[in-house]
């Protein structure tokens, strides 16, 4: 076994006490001071752990000095090192628990193949140790629900690297470092050698650095308060066809001028009113119910800054959402229009089909027979006509409906239904895709 060590400088913009505050109780962490955080990365000959072999370990821990960071690798230069690795990872977390207190373990997908795999080799190799006196953040899993609304290709360590533009060296994938493991084994090559032991200091680099992606989902579950919300005509002249914005002189995010838009172009550009250009895959070509209806611009503000702008479709058709530093915008087209409301009781109704609508039997009676029939579930309704709010699930009574089984209800639009923050954070998190 070959154990290598140094300091390297890194700067990680991440207020990682943050994470303190966000673990739950862990059953089996015994009482006691919590330590320093701790990333780790291992690199292995398979993915299974019961038919593959463990060749390096690598340590990321906070060094003396600000921006300073310990790194420490163990490397297999032999096929028989194994148990040694092990030995000397279990012997580092122990240490590390004595002086500074309970290590915080921080990894990347670690929860289902790293923690897994280094419990099989220990079992393999009857060695006596575990994870039961540290806590654990696996940073894949914290993110995994926002891929979505991130617009991520995948949840690779490689891919949230370059969505906050992050920059290796290494360009190799763990896989394909298998053969060049072994053939190291072979000719115990000191380029070989210097490969295997990039990739696995590269990942651990990106570790500190990637943590700046848990600023997302902190954003959106934390204290969100609603700034300011808007209507804009779908005729007025667009504010953007940009993917970047800048806070204007009335609180809202706005892109910077685009010159006048043709009027062919203005119902597509209506989309992007709210300073949200159109998302990868996302038509601008909607078919709004009817072309007056406005969109609703929401500002909403958060303590969490993000480091680099997201944007996505939200849930309800033909919305936007559009996250920068501190701010998450929201642009939803309206309905404008005729809307049922349906009551519940049908039994205790008549529907007539001249006027189209449904009247209480003890109204109906006075009704010519023929001028009425039993009203059904999908016929007891009344219309209401008006400017509407889509809501994808119910937050707001009483709640109209175009047809009796659409999913989507609406609610009258005033400014006074936003004004109940917490209303308000409702309804901003049914409009995320995750």
């Amino acid at each position: 076994m070959k154990t290598i060590q140094h300091t390297l400088s890194l700067k990680c913009s991440y207020p990682l006490e943050r994470l303190l505050s966000s673990l739950p109780p862990d059953p089996t962490h015994t009482s006691g001071p919590i330590g320093n955080p701790l990333f780790f990365d291992i690199e292995t000959t398979g993915f299974s752990g019961d038919r593959s072999m463990l060749y390096l370990i690598g340590c990321l821990v906070p060094g003396q000095e600000n921006d300073a960071w310990d790194m420490v690798q163990w490397f297999a230069d032999t096929p028989d090192s194994e148990p040694e690795l092990l030995t000397a990872f279990f012997t580092h977390l122990k240490a590390l628990g004595r002086q500074k207190g309970c290590p915080i373990l921080l990894h990347f997908n670690g929860d289902l193949f790293d923690i897994p795999f280094l419990l099989k080799r220990c079992r393999h190799h009857g060695l006596p140790f575990d994870f039961s006196q540290v806590l654990s953040v696996d940073i894949y899993r914290r993110i995994r629900p926002y891929k979505a609304l991130l617009g991520l290709e995948s949840l690779k360590q490689k891919a949230i690297e370059q969505f906050l533009q992050l920059d290796r060296a290494d360009q190799y994938s763990g896989g394909e470092l298998i053969q060049v493991y072994h053939r190291y084994l072979q000719t115990k090559d000191p380029a070989l050698y210097d490969l295997l032991l990039l990739h696995n200091e590269e990942d651990l680099k990106g570790m500190p650095l990637i943590c700046q992606v848990l600023s997302y989902p902190d954003m959106l579950n934390g204290d969100l308060s609603l700034d300011s919300q808007r209507l804009i005509p779908q005729d007025a002249v667009p504010v953007a066809h940009t993917a970047s914005t800048a806070p204007a002189q009335d609180g809202h995010i706005a892109a910077p001028d685009c010159g006048e838009t043709s009027a062919p172009d203005r119902h597509a550009a209506a989309v992007t009113g709210c300073g949200v250009a159109p998302a990868p895959g996302c038509s601008t070509d909607m078919a709004f119910d009817t072309p007056a209806a406005p969109l609703l611009e929401l500002v909403f503000r958060s303590p969490v800054t993000v480091p680099v702008p997201f944007q996505s479709p939200g849930r309800l058709p033909g919305s936007q959402i559009r996250g920068e530093e501190d701010r998450i915008l929201c642009c939803i087209p309206l309905y404008e229009g005729d809307l049922r409301y349906f009551y519940p009781d049908y039994k205790d109704y008549y529907y007539l089909p001249f006027e189209d609508m449904a009247v209480h039997k003890s109204v109906g009676a006075y009704v010519a027979r023929e001028a009425r029939v039993k009203a059904t579930a999908k016929t007891c309704y009344t219309r209401t006509s008006g400017l509407f709010l889509p809501q994808p699930s119910l937050i707001w009574q009483p709640a109209f409906h175009k047809a009796y089984k659409d999913k989507t209800s609406y609610v009258p639009y005033t400014e006074a239904l936003f004004k109940d923050q917490e209303a308000a954070g409702r309804y901003l998190h049914q409009l995320l895709p995750c």
